[in-house]
C-alpha cells in the first residue's frame, strides 16, 4: 500500500531521491573527518630474516626474544608471530584504536633495539625492520591479460610497478592474489620477443 504511493508518482519519487542525494553530498562536505570512528586498530609489523634456519629454530632464537621484549608496550592489544621455513619471521603488533601509530612504532622500535643483543648476530646484521601501517583496502586493481590482447608477461611487468605505494603519503604495500607464471628477465621489448628469428 505504502509503496504504491511512490510507484504511482514517479516524479515525486525522483525529487525525493535527488533531495536525499544532495543532502548526503552536503553532509559529506560539512561533517569533519575527525568525527569518523577508527574502524581498524593501528598495527606495527616487525620482520627479520635468518638465512638457512628452520621455522622452529627461527621461532626459538629470533621470534621468542622479540616477543618477550614487545610484550607490555603501552596500548598493546595483542601480537601475532609467524615463522616460516624460508627463514623469515613476521610479528604483527596490534594496538588499541585511537592510539598514535607513530608513537606505537617508536615504542616497538625501542623494544626491538633492546632485543637485538639476544638474537643471532646474522639476523642483526641483515636488519630487523619495523613498520607502522593502518590495515584496510583503499583500492583494488585487477590486471586481466585476456582483455586488450596483452600477455601474462606484460601484466607481470605492470604488477611490479604497483607493488608498493610507500612513496605515496600514507601509502603502504600491496598484496598480490593469483600467480603469474610467465616472466621476461631480458632487456628486449615485448614486440621483439614475440618475433622469433630476429
Amino acid at each position: 500500500m505504502f509503496t504504491h504511493f511512490f510507484i504511482d508518482r514517479p516524479i515525486l519519487s525522483s525529487v525525493i531521491s535527488i533531495l536525499i542525494l544532495l543532502g548526503g553530498a552536503v553532509a559529506m562536505w560539512v561533517a569533519p573527518i575527525s568525527q569518523y570512528p577508527e574502524l581498524a586498530p593501528p598495527q606495527v609489523t616487525v620482520e627479520a630474516r635468518y638465512p638457512g634456519a628452520t621455522a622452529e629454530v627461527i621461532a626459538n632464537t629470533v621470534a621468542s626474544p622479540l616477543e618477550a621484549q614487545i610484550n607490555g608496550i603501552d596500548n598493546l592489544l595483542y601480537f601475532n608471530s609467524v615463522s616460516s621455513s624460508s627463514g623469515n619471521v613476521s610479528i604483527t603488533v596490534v594496538f588499541k584504536p585511537g592510539s598514535d601509530p607513530d608513537i606505537n612504532q617508536v615504542n616497538v622500535q625501542n623494544r626491538v633495539s633492546q632485543a637485538l643483543p639476544l638474537i643471532p648476530q646474522v639476523v642483526s646484521q641483515q636488519g630487523v625492520t619495523v613498520e607502522a601501517f593502518q590495515p584496510g583496502t583503499v583500492i583494488t586493481v585487477t590486471l586481466n591479460p585476456l582483455r586488450n590482447g596483452k600477455n601474462f608477461g606484460a601484466m607481470a611487468n605492470g604488477a611490479r610497478l604497483i607493488k608498493c605505494g610507500s612513496t605515496i603519503p600514507a601509502g603502504g604495500c600491496t598484496d598480490k592474489t593469483g600467480e603469474v607464471f610467465l616472466q621476461s628477465r631480458d632487456g628486449f621489448g615485448t614486440q621483439r620477443v614475440q618475433q622469433p628469428g630476429q
